[in-house]
């Protein structure tokens, strides 16, 4: 029976021969708890020799670092490169947005093996995080631990390409051929939309045929290098190209950059027409001017109400006119509405004063064309010089089918941004409160058929009340709503996160985390999770997106040499 156990362990050994290497290793889960930058200040360096950290980081601590992307670079706590450690270390390497890059524990060095020697190469230009603390995600306030890092390989990112664009010359109606000239280190070439900013190519020679394009339009395209598989240049100066009109009539098509105006304003028109019209003619009801022959005219609306636009254009094989009724929506600023940003507010009454207005029953505020609002229970107040709206009162979201929503009743200003109400000041935050829990919103999004809230929703840390085993005395749960939709279309979506440390699941097995960040309005599931028993360690991670498993990682390590016996 010995002998089977010698034989499975040294498989399991063999299986994880490179997670037990004594060089530096970037490992799958991590920690978020970070707590203090300590030291301050921001850390650089093009060193390949070991340079001082912080002599005394506790849990909890981090650390900043400026990074170059192709550069490698290692941090650890080991005594072999001067490092020391009072408890068992772990390293977590974190973006600028607290997302983690890189995680390790134990580095099974002969000299410190439980010290972590945390390796990783950087893909982007920029800063990152070195968060301290204890195994298990612990943030153990006392005793001094020493960290150290070097860069251990610099790198440089490719520089970026010149790109030029023209009609491609095997299909020149409908294809547009982007080239640029070779970049040392590049093994890959994106290429993207400047208009959409969609990646309509990724290549690995100096040109890409876009194909599938409209006659006679114009398209503009910007290409980056990149080395491997995330270390990248910055983009290139977008290269625009003309295709080649067809030999037909056009086809027309038009858009504004508004729709929704108030009394005296301009709304610019621009032409989408393919196969290259040479002459256009449009029709305004309601503006002026009525009639206009350029391409993409400007045209003022004085009087409210619903008007349509016409366009013919023309080329020397013939022509094409499109009519788009009830286009144009002039809104009258006086006294039963107004147009705020990108929204419009509408009342019984509407008095002004100076830039400021006072909004009196039946206020609701929505998007121009939907019919959709948030109503408030009693007077808003409008200040039209910075586009504020402030009020003490109950909000509620009324949808197309009547079905009412409460959102919140306290005090609150609002800055209007296009169809976002944003929060200044925090007047909310622990004031509304769901369950007796603080909620603090930070965005409200209009939509056409709902809303998007974006805030946050903490749910209780301490959980000591769950339990009275002793074993379970440092176990946390941190439970966070980020963003709630509500929509006609879909109903009630949400993002969110729950993160779990140490729960002792067994007598010798201790959930040590697991992070879990759940996305129903993207459609995205992200975890990563640690196990430990005595004499080992066990990491995994993975992400699911779009109905599709995207991600997977998985980590082993030691935390006690294993005896093979004989």
């Amino acid at each position: 029976m010995k002998r089977i156990y010698s034989v499975f362990l040294l498989f399991l050994l063999g299986m994880s021969v490179n997670v037990f290497a004594q060089g530096s290793q970037c490992n799958t889960g991590g920690c978020y708890n970070l707590t203090l930058q300590n030291p301050s200040g921001t850390f650089s360096t093009m060193s390949n020799g070991w340079s001082l950290v912080g002599n005394c980081m506790v849990g909890g601590n981090y650390a900043i670092f400026d990074v170059t992307c192709g550069s490698s670079y290692e941090w650890t706590t080991c005594s072999d490169f001067g490092g020391m450690q009072a408890w068992d270390v772990e390293l977590t390497l974190l973006d600028a947005n607290n997302t983690i890059l890189c995680y390790q524990d134990n580095s099974n060095r002969a000299g410190c093996s439980s010290s972590p020697y945390l390796g990783w190469t950087s893909t982007f230009t920029g800063q990152v995080k070195v968060l301290v603390t204890e195994s298990g995600c612990v943030s153990t306030a006392n005793g001094c631990n020493r960290v150290v890092w070097r860069m251990s390989q610099g790198g440089t990112a490719p520089t970026s390409p010149i790109a030029t664009a023209q009609p491609d010359p095997t299909n020149p109606t409908s294809s547009i051929k982007v080239s640029w000239s070779a970049i040392p280190g590049a093994t890959s070439y994106t290429v993207t939309d400047c208009a959409t900013n969609n990646v309509v190519a990724t290549v690995s020679t100096t040109e890409a045929i876009i194909s599938g394009l409209s006659s006679g339009l114009s398209y503009s395209y910007k290409v980056k290098a990149c080395s491997g598989t995330s270390c990248c240049s910055s983009w290139s100066v977008c290269a625009s190209a003309t295709t080649q009109a067809a030999a037909a009539p056009p086809v027309v098509d038009f858009t504004s950059n508004i729709t929704s105006v108030i009394e005296g304003d301009d709304v610019n028109f621009t032409d989408l027409s393919t196969n290259s019209p040479n002459t256009w003619g449009w029709t305004f009801q309601g503006g002026t001017p009525p009639t206009s022959s350029v391409q993409n005219p400007s045209v003022n609306y004085s009087t409210a109400g619903l008007y349509s636009v016409q366009l013919t254009a023309s080329n020397a094989y013939g022509s094409d006119t499109k009519t788009e009724n009830t286009y144009i929506n002039v809104l009258q600023q006086g006294s039963t509405s107004i147009y705020v940003g990108g929204l419009v507010i509408y009342a019984d009454n509407i008095t002004p004063t100076g830039s400021w207005r006072t909004a009196t029953g039946n206020v609701r505020i929505g998007l121009p064309t939907c019919n959709s609002y948030v109503h408030f229970a009693d007077d808003l107040f409008i200040d039209l010089s910075n586009n504020e709206i402030t009020s003490n009162c109950k909000v509620f979201f009324v949808g197309n089918t009547g079905d009412t929503t409460n959102l919140f009743n306290m005090p609150f200003t609002y800055e209007i941004t296009g169809p976002t109400l944003t929060d200044i000041n925090n007047p909310i935050n622990g004031l509304f409160r769901l369950a007796k829990l603080p909620v603090q919103i930070r965005n409200i999004e209009f939509l056409c058929d709902g809303i998007l809230i974006e805030g946050k929703l903490s749910l209780p840390a301490d959980i000591s009340k769950w339990t009275s085993n002793p074993a379970f005395g440092s176990t946390s749960v941190k439970a966070t709503l980020n963003a709630l939709k509500i929509t006609q279309s879909n109903g009630v979506e949400f993002a969110g996160s729950i993160n779990v440390s140490n729960i002792k699941i067994a007598n010798k097995l201790k959930l040590n985390y697991l992070n879990l960040s759940l996305n129903t309005i993207t459609d995205v599931f992200s975890g990563s999770c640690k196990l430990t028993t005595p004499i080992i360690g066990i990491g995994g991670s993975a992400r699911i997106s779009q109905g599709k498993l995207d991600q997977i990682g998985l980590s082993v390590s030691p935390l006690t040499p294993i005896p093979l016996g004989t």
